[in-house]
């Protein structure tokens, strides 16, 4: 009896497995056991409700949360554009002619249909398209308008750069410039400027245009081109464009000042080097000879001084942030 029962037993014990898997259980000591199998209850339909239930709170909590969240952004959002927005937004007062083009408006159109309101206005589309092309590209007759049109389109254009370049890493060159300035010749300087000049500045330009540069920002005045180093370039760069460095015309005083500040300068150098009685040793040599008269000394020194003033000014002692002092 016990022998038949413990072969029924191995029977039923064996009929789970194959020779695969007794092979695999072999070779892998480590594996984990095939035969162990998590036993699945079947829920009742108490239970599935439940679970139901549960998972519809929960999905009607996150929604409610997610929609809490939107309102919290779209508030910041409304705030930070009214804090920071560019142009301050206004309402113009209702009048009564508004009131009254509103009324028949809505009069017109309570006693036509839509086809009739296509046909009526189907004529007149295709000129508002053509008016608001025209209003587009139509050139402005006032400056101040002009002014602030290309203004706004240039900081936008500038904008919308600055995002392409921190997203690609490209670098731009955008230049804007007017065809016709309004000025030409005789209007902008006293005679036509065929050149700009960076050696000898005060010579070259302001000596013959009245023109200087104020708040030069590196210490080396010199063309864009010599700047070596890419930082000086972009304080350079940002000191034109914030009208910090600017070009200025001296006005008909500010330029006798200059002229009398700069031929002062060109004088103090080699004068500490004079001696009081004018001796001729110190003077620079004449055609004729040195002089040994201290009058006929000081009269070479001033005609030698007065053309080193016309020719050629040392120009590492250039002081353009002080043109107008």
């Amino acid at each position: 009896m016990s022998s038949g029962l413990s072969g029924m037993v191995k029977s039923k014990y064996l009929q789970y497995y194959t020779p695969t898997r007794l092979m695999k259980h072999t070779l892998t000591a480590n594996a984990q056991s095939s035969w162990r199998i998590c036993t699945q209850y079947k829920k009742t339909n108490a239970e599935t409700e439940g679970l139901k239930l549960k998972q519809k709170e929960h999905c009607e909590a996150y929604t409610e949360a997610l929609a809490a969240a939107n309102q919290v952004v779209l508030y910041q959002a409304k705030h930070m554009h009214e804090c920071c927005q560019s142009m301050k937004g206004t309402r113009q007062p209702s009048s009564q002619w508004n009131t009254f083009i509103k009324k028949e408006t809505e009069h017109i159109n309570n006693g036509m249909s839509k086809e009739e309101q296509i046909v009526a206005t189907e004529e007149n589309t295709g000129l508002i398209k053509e008016t608001h092309k025209m209003k587009a590209f139509t050139p402005q007759n006032v400056m101040i308008n002009a002014f602030h049109d290309t203004e706004k389109t240039l900081k936008s254009i500038d904008k919308a750069l600055m995002k392409f370049h921190s997203c690609t890493g490209l670098e731009f060159l955008f230049l804007s410039v007017k065809k016709d300035m309004g000025v030409q010749g005789d209007a902008v300087a006293p005679t036509r400027v065929n050149h700009m000049y960076y050696v000898n500045f005060n010579n070259n330009i302001t000596a013959k245009y009245r023109v200087v540069i104020e708040n030069w920002p590196l210490p080396k005045f010199c063309a864009p081109r010599d700047v070596s180093s890419r930082n000086e370039l972009h304080v350079l760069f940002h000191s034109w464009q914030s009208n910090t460095t600017r070009f200025c015309k001296l006005t008909s005083k500010e330029f006798e000042k200059w002229k009398t500040n700069h031929f002062n300068r060109d004088c103090e150098a080699p004068a500490s080097n004079v001696q009081p009685n004018g001796d001729a040793s110190t003077d620079p040599p004449s055609p004729s000879g040195p002089d040994t008269s201290g009058k006929n000394a000081q009269a070479s020194r001033r005609s030698h001084h007065a053309d080193t003033f016309s020719v050629c000014p040392p120009a590492c002692n250039i002081r353009l942030a002080q043109a107008k002092g």
